[in-house]
């Protein structure tokens, strides 16, 4: 006689388990958090449960909780690597980002190949400024991922960001991006791309910021304005969460492909189904570039220009769109991979359609007077402190307000104060704003500041533009390369030579200079949204002719070389410009 199974208890591990992955697969996260607490209780040795209460608090956004049960989980298996990545994520979400690198540093001293761990600690450093400490763990993580493309680009984007980098020395990094990661994917294509020198020619943009971000500002004054007789755009957005800019954005292109999902070889099949003549791109080394589109040479001319303010190193980007201020022919040319086209300006700025004004200068009722910096804190290197600490000096009694992402976390502001104790400037004569949700909020933040500091040697771009429609004057200093050049293009355009410094000193003095004239503060107040409004920085219509006129001359010079060709070889051999060096 055969004996009967025993049934299943319904506390059993067994069952347990089936139930809290039940309860998870519905989304019921605290019902499963509950079955692993009993499931703990008979096995009280499993880790790997500590760890999954962790993630479940964790995605509950219970942040003691989720902390509790990771240090739980390490405390049993001090070398889980995975559960002090955790805990690194939840610190940082804490606002504890200093022991949140020291979990990202113990994670990564157990499992090197924790590809997140390096990306997360090099945010975090990036966020607070440090953008040496940040471009070392980069290159760390180069070593340890030595064909990762991503990598060895976020430690070119951060070159842009230190002082005193030589440029020669960021070309040569430039050029080893291609020869490490571009020039295998370089390919011969055939283009099907008819050579008719007066066609209406098929314009790309290659973006992974056609979104909520800066460069939308630059790029809808394009989409508004173009003249469908002389291109047609196609947009191929690499945006892995889209918002509503991205829809409004969409809206405007008339052929729009979302790429961000598509490999290399499928995403360049799609371009050249499109028989793109020029594809241009808007990220360059920034966050979700596709230069390994460019590197294989999706069309038959390709450039770069806006989102990245440097060289791309790849001589499959074949020109870059600049202007004669930010980058002089004489001390510009032999850094850059791509030729270079200079406009008259080499952006056009679309202001936001928002009910909001200029307020009276806030000294006139604080007494003294608010220098301010809304850029990304990134820029905030520690000779700009020094120089801005100099400015406050020079103006006793004056604040200096400054606002970005980091200075939500008590550890970053902390970190900004002592930096300004090293120069004996006092804790309350800084004004640090964190993060404001809408963009009304953003820009009211420039009512409480008389006088903008421009960050150097990487200047700001919109914050620039946004200071000036909401009337506040900005100081900038002329640098050495585009980057630190930007100021200048745009303040020069608006008001000459009088905000533009050309050394330390004279930062300093207009500065000092502006912050005695109270009256001359008023009248900027009322004048320079109307000036930035009338200057060729906000002329889309005309921007847009001469955006048209460049991609023509060079296509033009294109069919003149592919007719050469077909003269010299009896046909015409429709490959585009190669240049595999």
């Amino acid at each position: 006689m055969k004996k009967r199974k025993k049934a299943t208890s319904l506390t059993s591990p067994q069952v347990l388990n089936a139930q809290a992955r039940g309860h998870l697969k519905a989304g019921r996260l605290k019902q499963a958090a509950q079955c692993y607490k009993k499931l703990l209780s008979k096995t009280p040795n499993d880790f790997t449960l500590y760890n999954q209460l962790g993630i479940i608090y964790d995605e509950l956004r219970e942040w003691e909780q989720a902390a509790l049960w990771y240090q739980k989980a390490v405390e049993q298996q001090p070398e889980m690597a995975v559960a002090h990545y955790n805990i690194a994520n939840v610190l940082h979400q804490q606002g504890k980002d200093n022991e949140a690198l020291k979990s990202y540093q113990r994670t990564l001293a157990i499992d090197k190949h924790n590809l997140a761990a390096w990306n997360n600690m090099a945010a975090i450093l990036y966020s607070q400024g440090r953008m040496t400490e940040a471009l070392t763990c980069f290159k760390k993580a180069t070593e340890v991922f030595p064909d990762n493309p991503a990598l060895r680009s976020a430690c070119l984007a951060a070159l842009n960001y230190i002082p005193g980098i030589d440029r020669a020395e960021e070309a040569q990094a430039a050029k080893e991006w291609w020869l490490k990661h571009g020039r295998e994917q370089h390919r011969r294509y055939i283009f099907a791309n008819s050579s008719a020198p007066e066609r209406i020619l098929r314009v790309g943009i290659v973006s992974s910021d056609l979104r909520d971000h800066s460069v939308s500002f630059f790029l809808r004054p394009l989409l508004r304005n173009y003249d469908p007789q002389q291109i047609t755009l196609f947009c191929y957005a690499n945006v892995s969460h889209p918002d509503s800019v991205t829809a409004e954005l969409k809206s405007l292109s008339p052929y729009w492909r979302d790429i961000s999902t598509f490999d290399t070889g499928r995403a360049v099949q799609i371009i050249m189904n499109d028989r793109i003549d020029i594809l241009i791109d808007l990220t360059g080394h920034m966050t979700g570039g596709r230069l390994d589109i460019f590197a294989c040479q999706a069309a038959p001319l390709q450039m770069s220009w806006l989102g990245y303010p440097n060289t791309t190193g790849l001589p499959t980007m074949h020109y870059r769109i600049t202007d004669y201020e930010t980058d002089p022919p004489a001390d510009s040319d032999p850094f850059y991979s791509e030729t270079l086209l200079r406009l008259p300006a080499f952006l056009c700025y679309e202001p936001p359609s928002l009910d909001i004004y200029p307020a009276e200068p806030p000294c006139l009722r604080h007494k003294y007077i608010t220098f301010g910096s809304l850029n990304n804190p990134a820029k905030n290197s520690p000779p700009l402190i020094e120089l801005w600490a100099a400015v406050l000096k020079k103006n006793p009694g004056s604040r200096l307000l400054l606002k970005g992402v980091g200075f939500d976390h008590q550890e970053a502001r902390e970190r900004m104060r002592r930096l300004f104790a090293l120069h004996n400037i006092q804790a309350d004569r800084l004004l640090l704003r964190g993060y404001t949700p809408s963009r009304s909020e953003h820009l009211l933040v420039y009512n409480q500041v008389d006088i903008a500091l421009d960050t150097i040697p990487y200047n700001g771009t919109t914050t620039t533009f946004e200071a000036l429609w909401m009337g506040v004057p900005v100081i900038t200093m002329r640098g050495d390369r585009h980057a630190a050049r930007v100021g200048a293009s745009i303040m020069g355009r608006i008001a000459g030579a009088e905000f533009c410094a050309a050394h330390r000193e004279e930062y300093i003095t207009l500065s000092f200079n502006l912050a005695q004239n109270t009256r001359r503060l008023q009248k900027l107040r009322q004048e320079l949204r109307s000036r930035l409004l009338s200057s060729d920085l906000c002329q889309g219509a005309s921007f847009c002719r001469q955006f048209e006129n460049i991609c023509r001359q060079v296509w033009q010079q294109w069919c003149a070389k592919a007719a050469q060709q077909t003269s010299r070889w009896g046909f015409s051999p429709k490959v585009g410009e190669n240049s595999s060096g």
